[in-house]
């Protein structure tokens, strides 16, 4: 140990360069971005999965449910436009809605965080959408339900957002999300192929959810946690007249599949 008029000197090995401005602005940027991840909470990811335990609490007491609310092709093109949406709400069993309400729960913390509440709502309606109106069409017989389809959207979005964070994300955590998102998206895609799943609904609903985000149309004026605020107030204003548009929407075609079933009890479609 050496020792000056200074006082102690600690030695070349043990002394630690000054970041540089790049590199003291990333960490800067990692530190904003995982305290705005924890101060927010996902209320709308909270309101989607109560609509879901909900609606498959209805179904247990009302068997018709069903029958009035699953997507069919069929039964859609005949005007019955609901069931584009109260399918998603519905599930056939608690494993079903059990393992799609536990994505819903991860992804929905993440994205709805990241993109703000109106435009993840967004992102979730039309990812539904996607997967009804492609089973619909390519197999307009075949009666589907379950949230699946939404919920691939929001794996493909976050995996876009990944891919192309548009400064949405900084650099560390979108290398993270994308290793394990490639491993999600792997996984569900063998999972489609199990009997009695779905693959054009995960199918539509994916490409839906993907294309929103890799183009950008969902992160349009965004702004990042650390730049204080997070849009324009036009854009805000344009995002959740949307988000409530989708929103009326979708808990509206449950409330008439619900509605139908009461008053038909013993119609089957």
């Amino acid at each position: 140990m050496k020792s000056s008029d200074q006082g102690y000197v600690p030695p070349p090995w043990a002394q630690r360069p000054e970041p540089s401005p790049e590199m003291a602005q990333a960490v800067a940027r990692e530190r904003a971005f995982i305290a705005d991840m924890n101060s927010q909470k996902p209320w709308a990811t909270y309101v989607l999965i109560g609509g879901c335990v909900i609606t498959f609490l209805l179904q247990q007491v009302l068997p018709n449910l069903d029958g009035m609310g699953v997507g069919q092709g069929e039964a859609e093109r005949a005007g019955q436009l609901w069931r584009l949406w109260s399918s998603t709400f519905l599930h056939a069993n608690l494993l079903h809605i059990g393992s799609n309400m536990w994505v819903l729960l991860s992804l929905g913390r993440l994205l709805e965080r990241v993109l703000g509440r109106p435009r993840f709502v967004v992102l979730y309606a039309l990812s539904g959408l996607g997967g009804s109106l492609l089973t619909g069409i390519l197999q307009p017989s075949q009666a589907v339900l379950g949230a699946s389809g939404a919920i691939w959207g929001l794996i493909t979005g976050a995996l876009a957002l990944a891919l192309r964070p548009r400064a949405l994300i900084p650099p560390f955590a979108a290398q993270s999300m994308r290793k394990s998102l490639f491993q999600l998206v792997v996984l569900n895609a063998a999972i489609s192929f199990i009997p009695g799943i779905s693959a054009l609904g995960h199918l539509g609903g994916g490409v839906a959810g993907f294309l929103l985000v890799i183009s950008g149309v969902v992160t349009l004026g965004a702004k990042p946690a650390w730049a204080g605020e997070r849009e324009s107030g036009g854009s805000r204003a344009a995002w959740i007249t949307l988000a409530a548009m989708c929103t009326l929407g979708m808990f509206a075609s449950v409330a008439i599949a619900v509605v139908l079933a009461l008053i038909a009890p013993g119609a089957v479609n």
